[in-house]
C-alpha cells in the first residue's frame, strides 16, 4: 500500500542514547529532509510576526508560552500556545499550511515501514501499529525533551525556543495508537525522534501525516 504514494523511498537507522531514540547523525534522506525543513517553514515564518502584532496591543506577551491545561485531550497536561499576552489570553495561529512540497515518502526504519505523508507543521496527525503500551512511556520521554517544561532551552534571534507545543487525542483502537502533534517551532530532528521512539518501542508500522493518507497507508 505504501507504494501508491510513496515517491521516493530511503532507510534511516536509529541508535540509542541517553536523551532517546535519535536518528543517527540525523540522517534524514535528503528528500525528507527538505520535505520536512518545507513543511516547518511554511508554519513558523508566521509565528513572530503574531508577537510583533500582540506586542503592539498589549505590554507583555509571552512567546511559546507553557500552560498547564486542564483538558483531558492533552497528553501530559501540558500545552505551549504561540504566544501568551496579558489578561492572560492565549494565542494559537489557526494556520493548516501545506506547501507546494512532493505529497510524501516511504521510509525504512531499522526494518520497520513509515510513511511521512505532506502535513501541517501544527496540526500533525501520527499513527502507528502496536502490540502492547511501551508507545507511551516512549512518547512521554519524547514530549518531555521536546516541549522543554522547565524552560531551558535559549531563544533564537525572532523569540523561538526549538520547542514542541503538544501532543493531544491519544487514543488506541484495534491495535492501532493515534495522536496529533503540534510541532510548534521545534527543528525537524524532532521528526526522526519521534519516529525513532516509536519504532524502538515496538511499533511494526509508522505512518506520520494527512490522515486520509493514514488510513490507506496502514490498511
Amino acid at each position: 500500500m505504501l507504494g501508491e504514494f510513496a515517491l521516493r523511498t530511503g532507510t534511516m537507522n536509529v541508535e540509542m542514547t541517553a536523551r532517546g531514540a535519535v536518528m543517527q547523525n540525523l540522517a534524514f534522506p535528503q528528500a525528507l529532509g527538505e520535505m520536512l525543513t518545507q513543511l516547518r517553514a511554511a508554519h513558523v515564518r508566521y509565528l513572530p510576526g503574531l508577537v510583533s502584532r500582540l506586542r503592539t496591543q498589549v505590554a507583555d506577551v509571552l512567546p511559546e508560552g507553557l500552560v498547564e491545561v486542564n483538558d483531558g485531550r492533552v497528553f501530559g497536561g501540558l500545552q505551549r500556545f504561540d504566544a501568551i499576552a496579558t489578561g492572560p489570553k492565549v494565542h494559537d495561529l489557526q494556520v493548516a499550511v501545506l506547501p507546494n512540497v512532493q505529497h510524501g515518502m516511504s521510509v525504512d526504519v531499522n526494518g520497520t515501514p513509515c510513511a511521512v505523508i505532506r502535513f501541517p507543521w501544527n496540526e500533525c496527525r501520527v499513527q502507528a501499529r502496536v502490540d502492547d503500551d511501551r508507545w507511551h512511556y516512549a512518547l512521554n520521554a519524547w514530549l518531555t525533551t521536546w516541549l522543554d517544561p522547565e524552560d531551558k532551552n535559549p531563544t533564537d534571534m525572532l523569540g523561538l525556543s526549538s520547542v514542541v507545543h503538544s501532543v493531544r487525542d491519544v487514543a488506541v483502537a484495534d491495535g492501532m495508537l493515534s495522536f496529533t502533534v503540534d510541532f510548534g517551532s521545534a527543528p525537524i530532528e524532532c521528526v526522526g525522534e519521534l519516529i525513532g521512539a516509536l519504532v524502538h518501542a515496538g511499533a511494526s508500522f509508522v505512518a506520520i501525516g494527512e490522515s486520509e493518507t493514514l488510513s490507506r497507508a496502514s490498511a
